[in-house]
């Protein structure tokens, strides 16, 4: 085995055994679509707090998948509006919990269980096909020294959220679409 192969194993456990959020890439606007593979997204607004990320786990495999909530710099930023993307493998999935992390350590400050029948509920992922969680913004609030972080969801139709995905990933806006926390006209 070479040594950069090596090394980049030694990091991903680590990284595992160490508690720090190992969150997916969000795809590029510009990407085209790949076969064999399907799409979660989202629109989310978040102040420059900690990071937020939900986390999809593959009913089958048990695999975890952490879709930020936000755009993760070298310092947290605001993220306004913003729709996410990643890629994920085709299966049934569900969103577990959310947890916060430091977007500059990548240190897990707290796991949450989702609540939300909606939002827990499963959902399939096809290949060739995009599942659009929802539009939710991030709170964080301060007070005597603890730190209270909620998500709530910003109620947004079927038909706005494909417009949205749609704006920031015109490649892929022709592909299958649902919205798993939408309301349905």
């Amino acid at each position: 085995m070479n040594n950069l192969k090596r090394i980049s194993i030694l990091a991903t456990v680590y990284l595992l055994l160490s508690g720090c959020a190992v969150i997916e890439p969000a795809i590029k606007p510009t990407m085209a679509p790949e076969k064999g593979t399907g799409y979660v997204s989202g629109k989310f607004m978040r102040s420059s707090s900690a990071g937020f990320a939900f986390v999809l786990v593959n009913q089958t495999t048990k695999t975890e998948y952490s879709i930020s909530l936000g755009e993760d710099g070298l310092l947290s930023e605001d993220t306004n509006n913003r729709v996410i993307t990643i890629k994920v493998p085709p299966g049934k999935y569900v969103v577990k919990y959310w947890y916060t992390y430091g977007t500059l350590s990548r240190d897990r400050s707290s796991k949450h269980q989702v609540i939300s029948p909606d939002l827990s509920a499963p959902f399939i992922v096809s290949s060739g096909s995009v599942v659009f969680l929802g539009n939710y913004t991030t709170v964080s609030e301060y007070a005597n020294s603890t730190a209270r972080w909620m998500i709530r969801p910003r109620i947004a139709s079927e038909d706005q959220a494909r417009y949205d995905f749609g704006e920031a990933f015109p490649l892929l806006a022709k592909l299958n679409f649902s919205c798993h926390v939408c309301r349905r006209y």
